[in-house]
């Protein structure tokens, strides 16, 4: 756990307050205050929490997460997100560390998440969960359906085939015209 204290802001004194009530701008400096210093604890105790989850943080598989996101820049100050890749990313690597999966279910693991977090399905995808979308593009109601299960997939005939948008060549703008994935005319 970080041993860095946060100051806990200034008590308040409710016997003088009632004598001479606070300003507006008094009461909103002191709840200024307080949210930063309840913010900056939660930060420390999320940090020593997922420490003591994830434990051993000295596996070749963490250093050498940790040497390539480093070495990325990921977790730097000035990169995107203001190096919160390389902590979000650091998390996952630690996680799956903790879990102590062999080289077999490690590669299996790896494949569910993958698929999952690229919202991908994990068994046949029959369509069957669909979010009418017909109203988005001004035609009747029940027309245009896309799956819920893969969002990549549509269909513009009520359910009767479907469509994914990786294989669709042709498209119509919303000027009515047909054109390929780049928007020109075919």
């Amino acid at each position: 756990m970080d041993n860095t204290e946060e100051e806990a802001p200034a008590v308040v004194d409710l016997e003088a307050m009632a004598e001479t009530p606070p300003t507006p701008e008094e009461r909103l400096e002191w709840a200024r205050e307080r949210e930063e210093y309840l913010e900056a604890r939660i930060h420390t105790l999320e940090k020593a929490a997922l420490d003591s989850v994830f434990g051993d943080r000295d596996s070749n598989f963490v250093k050498h997460a940790k040497r390539e996101l480093e070495l990325a820049g990921l977790f730097d100050k000035d990169s995107d997100y203001d190096g919160m890749l390389g902590e979000a990313a650091m998390e996952l690597i630690g996680l799956f560390s903790w879990q102590g999966h062999s080289g077999f279910s490690a590669g299996i693991v790896r494949d569910i998440f993958n698929r999952l977090a690229n919202y991908e399905t994990l068994t046949e995808n029959d369509h069957s969960l669909y979010n009418d979308v017909s109203e988005m593009y001004g035609h009747p109601e029940g027309t245009n359906f896309q799956c819920s299960r893969d969002s990549k997939y549509f269909s513009d005939d009520g359910g009767e085939t479907w469509y994914s948008v990786d294989d669709k060549t042709t498209f119509v703008n919303d000027e009515g015209e047909s054109v390929d994935k780049n928007g020109e005319p075919v």
